[in-house]
């Protein structure tokens, strides 16, 4: 099997529909910001969510090791079960059972410290008026502080709670849509979480654009 005979580029198996919205607008809206080509992707997501994607992935894409050129697997290391484990620790064993099931070079999984939200924790506009809030990106966090919300390395312990309390409180349906929006508008170069990092390096190291 090579990349070149793969019926598709990419599988994706997420831990939810955020995840799988966020990676399928990265793909297909913000490619050239990624320095990639476009790429062809078959999405899944996992019923199970983060443990089924750390304990069941290999299995999972065991039918797809003949169609797909690359696996990526990407769910939250809050909730997955192993949290005793860092994330790293848990890329590894994914990656390391989907080796030993025919996806050896060509895979990587992405575990996201402590969820997805805290991808949106970047320095951008659109994230608070993504979340029915006025103002601008630097005053968002200022109100967050004065509120008593916790910060590590610049991001909030408990990214997800606070995005789902900033929904609720301005009555934004949370979904997967929002998700796809910021994904579609913020700046991908401020970012600089880890496992986004990690993330972008992997699809420029299989679908860097030849210019």
């Amino acid at each position: 099997m090579t990349p070149e005979s793969a019926e598709f580029d990419l599988v994706c198996l997420a831990a939810g529909k955020n995840e799988s919205a966020t990676v399928k607008t990265l793909l297909e809206k913000r490619h050239e910001s990624l320095g990639i080509r476009r790429v062809t992707h078959h999405p899944l997501v996992h019923p199970r969510r983060d443990p089924g994607c750390l304990n069941d992935a290999a299995a999972i894409l065991q039918t797809f090791v003949n169609r797909a050129a690359y696996a990526l697997v990407i769910f939250d290391w809050e909730g997955s079960g192993r949290e005793q484990r860092t994330a790293s620790e848990l890329e590894r064993q994914v990656e390391d059972d989907l080796e030993r099931n025919g996806w050896l070079g060509r895979c990587a999984a992405i575990v996201v410290t402590p969820e997805l939200e805290t991808w949106l924790f970047n320095d951008s506009p659109h994230v608070p008026r993504a979340l029915g809030l006025s103002g601008d990106y630097q005053q968002f966090i200022a109100d967050l502080v004065s509120n008593g919300v916790g910060f590590t390395s610049g991001k909030p312990e408990r990214p997800k709670e606070i995005v789902e309390a900033i929904l609720e409180q301005n009555r934004i349906q949370r979904s997967s849509s929002l998700y796809s929006e910021m994904a579609a508008k913020v700046s991908l170069t401020r970012c600089q979480d880890r496992s986004f990092l990690k993330l972008r390096a992997k699809l420029k190291e299989w679908f860097a654009t030849n210019e």
